[in-house]
């Protein structure tokens, strides 16, 4: 008879096979066709090898080596690092299935919520490009720009694309923090956006993203709340002043450089504004 593992091995067993089901839901959650194909090429090798005995075996050693395999260390969170530094120069674009998976869980873990570049089989128009500082929003006809941080920023006298932000309650975010971390990006690139704009309105509004800026290993949870139709060459994101300077997006090394990715926040648990982004240090800065 095997003797039992240790409780400290038992618990990283229990971590790995926590976070392997994360992953695989993660993944089931932005590709559910890819998924339902790997599911069902599963299958048919399981049905075609039904009558193979199999014989597994797992020890502590290789449960110990998928734990290092699956944990940020200092070396991956450099890794990490270098990886999204190279892709911010190139042209703004969207990450390859196989990046945009390494990167949600990579990120993930040093954020310490999930992540997501698709969502709901819905996508932004580019994952990672140039953000730019738009005007602070009116978040209702008696705003003015003496009620807003940085308040000798630019202020837009009109509301945002979605209407006036006193109408949106919610539990868990004032529509003054809505405002004050918000995204803007070109709605109307999207595709069918004739046809879809409704839809895309309704589920677009108010929909949490996370704002990596990797040069300065800085992020900004913050709400998607607004539309433009200037600039987009140039310029794929517009993000609030508050984005703006507390993310660092324009510092000299990242010249507006930066990822956006959905955060997965299905009971809202998740704040709006600035996140550390070092594995040693806590959620929320």
């Amino acid at each position: 008879m095997s003797a039992l593992p240790p409780a400290s091995t038992s618990q990283k067993l229990e971590k790995l096979i926590s976070k392997t089901a994360q992953y695989s839901a993660a993944f089931q959650r932005s590709y559910p066709e890819f998924f339902l194909q790997i599911q069902h090429t599963r299958q048919s090798d399981a049905e075609s090898q039904a009558t193979i005995p199999e014989t597994r075996t797992f020890s502590p050693q290789a449960a110990t080596m998928q734990k290092l395999a699956t944990e940020i260390s200092l070396e991956e969170y450099q890794a990490v690092l270098d990886k999204t530094r190279a892709l911010s120069h190139l042209p703004p674009g969207k990450l390859d299935i196989e990046t945009a998976l390494y990167l949600e869980q990579q990120l993930g873990d040093l954020l310490g919520f999930q992540i997501a570049t698709r969502l709901q089989n819905q996508e932004l128009i580019h994952t990672y490009g140039t953000i730019r500082a738009v005007p602070h929003l009116k978040r209702s006809p008696i705003d003015t720009p003496e009620a807003h941080d940085y308040n000798r920023a630019s202020f837009s006298n009109k509301r945002s694309y979605f209407g006036w932000l006193h109408q949106h309650k919610s539990a868990q975010t004032s529509p003054e923090l809505h405002e004050k971390y918000f995204l803007a990006f070109p709605f109307h690139l999207l595709p069918n956006w004739q046809t879809q704009s409704a839809s895309y309105k309704k589920w677009f509004g108010l929909r949490k993203v996370v704002v990596i800026n990797p040069h300065e290993q800085r992020a900004v949870v913050a709400s998607v709340l607004d539309s433009y139709d200037f600039g987009y060459t140039k310029y794929q994101f517009g993000g609030s002043p508050e984005l703006i300077i507390e993310g660092k997006c324009w510092s000299p090394a990242a010249l507006g450089k930066v990822f956006v990715f959905f955060v997965v926040d299905e009971l809202d648990q998740v704040p709006l504004g600035p996140v550390s982004l070092h594995p040693y240090k806590g959620l929320h800065e």
